[in-house]
């Protein structure tokens, strides 16, 4: 399960940082939204 988790976190790291460079952070807060409602599902 935490292995899970870390791929989870480093995906979403991952995709935050495309975003940033792609179209100026403008899809970053939906991300961190998505990251929380994630968490949230492991019970974290």
């Amino acid at each position: 399960m935490l292995k899970g988790c870390m791929i989870a976190a480093f995906a979403l790291l991952f995709l935050m940082l495309c975003d940033h460079e792609v179209s100026n952070g403008k899809y970053t807060d939906a991300v961190i939204v998505m990251a929380k409602q994630i968490t949230r599902s492991f019970g974290v």
